[in-house]
């Protein structure tokens, strides 16, 4: 959870089609980068292995105990991997200069269960009003066990100068190591998504483009200097 396992970072291209067996065999057997414990270096792989733990522990799919679990009973409604009931029009679509670049559900249903390059690190899509009542839940309001989401806010990693990696978050501190910043942002070169929230001040930004990583990171550093000024 804290990038900490010495796994790769990648075991190949997210929509290669990847069955769970495989990639248990293939991606778990390869060299570590580091002695685990040792160092934090960021790894989907670590993260598509906690899919596959959750799946041998629960006896459901990883997508169907997170949404049963997490997901619904926090009110993320438009919270998921894939929409099926969803009209494609809804979904927001990427684009690459003016290439249509579809909505990654579709990419993902291709695949049927052999997505295993990406389940677990990525490939879920969430509603603006959803993230922001994510937010929520992470700070007390929603249906998660409070002692989970303490351990889900705060860091896990030992501190580098002001830095330190939590579960699935980067942190920031203050000289006395007092937290002022939680975030996370994802992309798959299309789409953009970055989870910001100023704990010292209680601000909050969830921003996301469609357009393009390079492009949309520009306007965020804009919005970012506007909040932070």
């Amino acid at each position: 959870l804290t990038h900490s396992a010495g796994l790769a970072e990648y075991c190949g291209s997210d929509l290669k089609k990847l069955s769970k067996d495989k990639f248990v065999r293939k991606c778990l057997s390869a060299k570590l980068q580091f002695k685990p414990g040792s160092d934090s270096k960021y790894s989907n792989v670590g993260y598509t292995t906690l899919a596959a733990v959750v799946e041998s522990i629960s006896g459901q799919k990883y997508e169907t105990y997170l949404r049963d679990k997490i997901l619904r009973p926090n009110g993320l409604e438009m919270t998921d991997h894939y929409f099926p009931d969803t009209p494609t029009h809804v979904l927001a679509h990427g684009y690459k200069g003016r290439r249509d670049k579809g909505n990654i559900s579709d990419d993902i249903s291709r695949l049927g269960d052999d997505w295993w390059a990406l389940k677990g690190a990525g490939g879920m899509q969430a509603s603006v009003s959803d993230m922001y009542r994510w937010y929520k839940v992470l700070n007390g309001d929603g249906e998660l066990n409070n002692d989970v989401r303490i351990e889900l806010v705060k860091p896990h990693a030992p501190w580098i100068s002001n830095l330190a990696e939590g579960y699935g978050w980067y942190f920031r501190s203050d000289e006395d190591q007092n937290i002022r910043q939680m975030s996370h942002s994802g992309s798959d070169g299309v789409f953009f998504s970055y989870y910001w929230h100023r704990v010292d001040e209680n601000k909050f930004l969830y921003f996301v483009g469609n357009s393009g990583e390079e492009e949309t990171t520009q306007v965020l550093r804009q919005i970012l200097d506007l909040l932070t000024s």
